[in-house]
Protein backbone atom coordinates (compact mmCIF):
# COMPACT_ATOMS: atom_id res chain seq x y z
CA UNK A 1 0.00 0.00 0.00
CA UNK A 2 2.78 2.44 0.89
CA UNK A 3 4.68 1.53 -2.26
CA UNK A 4 1.60 2.44 -4.31
CA UNK A 5 1.25 5.76 -2.49
CA UNK A 6 4.95 6.50 -3.02
CA UNK A 7 4.22 6.18 -6.75
CA UNK A 8 0.88 7.97 -6.86
CA UNK A 9 1.75 11.03 -4.74
CA UNK A 10 4.58 12.31 -6.96
CA UNK A 11 2.55 11.58 -10.11
CA UNK A 12 -0.46 13.49 -8.80
CA UNK A 13 1.69 16.40 -7.60
CA UNK A 14 3.47 16.63 -10.98
CA UNK A 15 0.13 16.47 -12.77
CA UNK A 16 -1.26 19.21 -10.53
CA UNK A 17 1.88 21.29 -11.12
CA UNK A 18 1.53 21.21 -14.91
CA UNK A 19 -2.23 21.75 -14.74
CA UNK A 20 -1.73 24.81 -12.57
CA UNK A 21 1.00 26.05 -14.93
CA UNK A 22 -1.36 25.55 -17.86
CA UNK A 23 -4.11 27.60 -16.22
CA UNK A 24 -1.65 30.30 -15.16
CA UNK A 25 -0.14 30.78 -18.61
CA UNK A 26 -2.96 29.99 -21.01
CA UNK A 27 -6.26 30.59 -19.19
CA UNK A 28 -6.50 34.29 -18.46
CA UNK A 29 -9.70 34.02 -16.46
CA UNK A 30 -8.36 31.21 -14.28
CA UNK A 31 -4.85 32.44 -13.55
CA UNK A 32 -5.51 32.85 -9.82
CA UNK A 33 -6.71 29.27 -9.54
CA UNK A 34 -3.76 28.11 -11.60
CA UNK A 35 -1.32 29.87 -9.27
CA UNK A 36 -2.93 28.26 -6.23
CA UNK A 37 -2.77 24.78 -7.78
CA UNK A 38 0.82 25.35 -8.93
CA UNK A 39 2.19 26.45 -5.57
CA UNK A 40 -0.04 23.99 -3.68
CA UNK A 41 1.46 21.06 -5.59
CA UNK A 42 4.97 22.31 -4.82
CA UNK A 43 4.17 22.61 -1.10
CA UNK A 44 2.28 19.33 -0.77
CA UNK A 45 4.85 17.04 -2.37
CA UNK A 46 7.59 17.24 0.32
CA UNK A 47 5.01 17.10 3.13
CA UNK A 48 3.40 13.99 1.70
CA UNK A 49 6.78 12.35 1.15
CA UNK A 50 7.73 13.03 4.79
CA UNK A 51 4.41 11.58 6.01
CA UNK A 52 4.85 8.51 3.84
CA UNK A 53 8.43 8.09 5.08
CA UNK A 54 7.27 8.19 8.70
CA UNK A 55 4.52 5.69 7.92
CA UNK A 56 7.08 3.46 6.22
CA UNK A 57 9.38 3.61 9.26
CA UNK A 58 6.45 2.72 11.50
CA UNK A 59 5.50 -0.21 9.28
CA UNK A 60 9.08 -1.47 9.24
CA UNK A 61 9.27 -1.25 13.05
CA UNK A 62 6.01 -3.15 13.47
CA UNK A 63 7.14 -5.76 10.94
CA UNK A 64 10.31 -6.22 12.98
CA UNK A 65 8.21 -6.99 16.06
CA UNK A 66 8.16 -3.61 17.81
CA UNK A 67 5.13 -1.59 18.86
CA UNK A 68 6.22 1.57 17.06
CA UNK A 69 9.24 3.53 15.88
CA UNK A 70 9.60 4.99 19.39
CA UNK A 71 9.51 1.49 20.87
CA UNK A 72 12.23 0.40 18.46
CA UNK A 73 14.33 3.45 19.39
CA UNK A 74 13.92 2.59 23.09
CA UNK A 75 15.01 -0.98 22.37
CA UNK A 76 18.14 0.16 20.51
CA UNK A 77 18.91 2.65 23.29
CA UNK A 78 18.64 -0.19 25.82
CA UNK A 79 21.01 -2.38 23.77
CA UNK A 80 18.46 -4.49 21.91
CA UNK A 81 19.03 -4.44 18.15
CA UNK A 82 16.65 -5.09 15.27
CA UNK A 83 17.08 -8.85 15.70
CA UNK A 84 16.08 -8.76 19.38
CA UNK A 85 12.44 -7.67 19.22
CA UNK A 86 11.30 -10.71 21.19
CA UNK A 87 13.87 -10.17 23.93
CA UNK A 88 12.98 -6.47 24.04
CA UNK A 89 9.28 -7.34 24.44
CA UNK A 90 10.15 -9.37 27.54
CA UNK A 91 12.35 -6.58 28.86
CA UNK A 92 9.65 -3.98 28.14
CA UNK A 93 7.11 -5.99 30.12
CA UNK A 94 9.60 -6.27 33.00
CA UNK A 95 10.19 -2.51 32.98
CA UNK A 96 6.47 -1.76 32.80
CA UNK A 97 5.83 -4.13 35.73
CA UNK A 98 8.64 -2.50 37.71
CA UNK A 99 7.26 0.96 36.95
CA UNK A 100 3.77 -0.12 38.03
CA UNK A 101 5.14 -1.66 41.24
CA UNK A 102 7.05 1.55 41.98
CA UNK A 103 3.91 3.62 41.41
CA UNK A 104 1.82 1.29 43.59
CA UNK A 105 4.41 1.46 46.36
CA UNK A 106 4.46 5.27 46.19
CA UNK A 107 0.65 5.34 46.48
CA UNK A 108 0.71 2.85 49.37
CA UNK A 109 3.42 4.87 51.15
CA UNK A 110 1.40 8.06 50.71
CA UNK A 111 -1.70 6.38 52.14
CA UNK A 112 0.29 4.97 55.06
CA UNK A 113 1.74 8.43 55.76
CA UNK A 114 -1.75 9.93 55.71
CA UNK A 115 -3.04 7.26 58.12
CA UNK A 116 -0.05 7.86 60.42
CA UNK A 117 -0.66 11.61 60.30
CA UNK A 118 -4.32 11.15 61.22
CA UNK A 119 -3.36 8.81 64.07
CA UNK A 120 -0.95 11.40 65.44
CA UNK A 121 -3.69 14.02 65.21
CA UNK A 122 -6.04 11.69 67.10
CA UNK A 123 -3.50 11.02 69.83
CA UNK A 124 -3.00 14.73 70.29
CA UNK A 125 -6.76 15.31 70.33
CA UNK A 126 -6.76 17.72 67.40
CA UNK A 127 -9.45 15.69 65.62
CA UNK A 128 -11.93 16.94 68.24
CA UNK A 129 -11.19 20.63 67.65
CA UNK A 130 -12.72 22.96 65.07
CA UNK A 131 -10.52 23.65 62.04
CA UNK A 132 -12.01 27.16 61.96
CA UNK A 133 -11.12 28.59 65.38
CA UNK A 134 -9.60 25.63 67.26
CA UNK A 135 -12.44 25.37 69.77
CA UNK A 136 -14.33 22.30 70.93
CA UNK A 137 -17.94 22.82 69.89
CA UNK A 138 -19.49 20.71 72.66
CA UNK A 139 -17.40 22.40 75.37
CA UNK A 140 -18.26 25.82 73.95
CA UNK A 141 -21.98 24.96 74.07
CA UNK A 142 -21.73 23.71 77.66
CA UNK A 143 -19.92 26.91 78.67
CA UNK A 144 -22.56 29.09 77.01
CA UNK A 145 -25.30 27.23 78.88
CA UNK A 146 -23.56 28.04 82.18
CA UNK A 147 -22.96 31.72 81.37
CA UNK A 148 -25.07 34.63 82.65
CA UNK A 149 -25.19 36.11 79.14
CA UNK A 150 -24.49 33.40 76.53
CA UNK A 151 -24.62 35.92 73.67
CA UNK A 152 -21.50 37.63 75.05
CA UNK A 153 -19.38 34.46 74.70
CA UNK A 154 -16.07 34.96 72.85
CA UNK A 155 -13.59 32.12 72.32
CA UNK A 156 -9.95 33.05 73.07
CA UNK A 157 -8.02 29.78 72.77
CA UNK A 158 -8.27 26.07 73.47
CA UNK A 159 -5.49 23.77 74.62
CA UNK A 160 -5.74 19.98 74.68
CA UNK A 161 -3.39 17.30 76.02
CA UNK A 162 -2.50 14.00 74.32
CA UNK A 163 -4.76 11.08 75.14
CA UNK A 164 -4.11 9.39 78.48
CA UNK A 165 -4.22 5.70 79.38
CA UNK A 166 -7.97 5.86 80.04
CA UNK A 167 -8.72 7.22 76.55
CA UNK A 168 -9.40 10.85 77.51
CA UNK A 169 -7.85 14.23 76.74
CA UNK A 170 -7.75 17.13 79.19
CA UNK A 171 -9.01 20.29 77.53
CA UNK A 172 -8.61 23.86 78.74
CA UNK A 173 -10.61 26.60 77.05
CA UNK A 174 -10.07 30.31 77.67
CA UNK A 175 -13.02 32.53 76.83
CA UNK A 176 -14.53 35.96 77.47
CA UNK A 177 -18.01 36.78 78.72
CA UNK A 178 -19.94 39.69 80.23
CA UNK A 179 -20.10 39.67 84.02
CA UNK A 180 -22.84 40.99 86.32
CA UNK A 181 -21.34 44.50 86.23
CA UNK A 182 -21.47 44.78 82.44
CA UNK A 183 -17.74 44.32 81.88
CA UNK A 184 -15.98 41.53 79.99
CA UNK A 185 -14.23 38.89 82.10
CA UNK A 186 -11.69 36.30 80.92
CA UNK A 187 -12.50 32.84 82.31
CA UNK A 188 -11.24 29.28 81.93
CA UNK A 189 -13.13 26.02 81.60
CA UNK A 190 -11.54 22.59 82.01
CA UNK A 191 -13.10 19.48 80.52
CA UNK A 192 -12.46 15.79 79.88
CA UNK A 193 -12.83 14.82 76.21
CA UNK A 194 -13.23 11.26 74.95
CA UNK A 195 -10.84 10.35 72.16
CA UNK A 196 -13.28 7.90 70.59
CA UNK A 197 -16.29 10.17 70.04
CA UNK A 198 -15.04 13.62 71.24
CA UNK A 199 -17.82 13.84 73.83
CA UNK A 200 -16.97 16.23 76.68
CA UNK A 201 -17.61 16.66 80.40
CA UNK A 202 -16.92 19.97 82.12
CA UNK A 203 -14.64 19.50 85.15
CA UNK A 204 -14.29 23.04 86.46
CA UNK A 205 -14.70 26.77 85.80
CA UNK A 206 -12.24 29.44 86.82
Amino acid sequence: MLDLLYLLVPVLCVAAFFYGLYLLLLKRGRRMMGAKILFGSIAVLPVMLIVLSLASYHQDAVSAGYLSVDDQAEAIKAGFGDQSAGAWAVERQRLEKLEQETEDKAIADAKAAEVAKKEIQRRKGFHCLSSWDGSHRAVANLVKEAMREPDSYEHVRTLITPVDASGYHTLTMVYRGRNGFGGMTVSTATAKVSQSDCSAQIQSFQ
